[in-house]
């Protein structure tokens, strides 16, 4: 009789034993659904520490100055400038479309997705700049809408001259109010490209 209670007292231990592992095993493997998808669990956004004429040294130079302010603040990931001059490089087109949140850089989260990112109300204003100072009051170079469209016409192109040209252009560039969750945040009005203003930069 004691060895048949020892052999049952065995066999409840070894099965304890077992479903811990188990358990264990299935909350080391319980990924997201940006992990499952490749993905981060989140995007960073910030906007610039420093200002910039409409000469940004064309798309790839407005890129160059993201990733420039990311490397500086040791953020991790590749950044673009939320910027466009026309159709064929507008945010729409030629950014990933995450399906993970954007988030500022201290976590507070801008749009839960790529879809509502540009459905025309952010969550949280783009305030902090990489290092996390506070840009509140401040308007960015964009020329793109709320859908992430250029947003001027092909016969009116508001992107000081391709971005390249800082002195006064009858078309100037379009601008977005930092201070805004609505459509305005990315799509304002017009400035002179000689003016000093900051870029929207975007994780993808």
């Amino acid at each position: 009789m004691k060895n048949t209670n020892f052999k049952i007292l065995a066999l409840i231990f070894l099965a304890f034993a077992l479903l811990v592992f188990a358990v264990g095993c299935s909350n080391n493997n319980d990924n997201t659904e940006g992990d499952l998808d490749g993905e981060d669990e989140f995007k960073m956004v910030f906007v610039t520490s420093t200002t910039y004429s409409g000469n940004l040294g064309g798309m790839k130079g407005a890129d160059a100055i993201c990733q420039m302010h990311a490397s500086g603040a040791n953020l991790p990931g590749i950044f673009m400038a939320w910027i466009a001059t026309d159709a064929s490089d507008e945010p729409a087109v030629r950014f990933n479309h995450s399906q993970v949140p954007y988030t500022l850089v201290n976590g507070e989260q801008v749009a839960s997705n790529w879809d509502d990112l540009i459905d025309g109300e952010l969550d949280q204003i783009i305030y902090l700049d990489e290092h996390r100072g506070d840009r509140t009051t401040d308007v960015v170079w964009t020329n793109v809408t709320s859908l992430g469209e250029v947003g001027s016409d092909i016969d009116w192109p508001e992107n000081c001259n391709l971005w390249t040209r800082d002195t006064v252009d009858h078309n100037g560039g379009g601008v977005g109010n930092i201070m805004d969750t609505g459509h305005t945040w990315t799509r304002d009005t017009t400035g002179d490209c000689d003016w000093n203003l900051r870029l929207y930069c975007f994780e993808q």
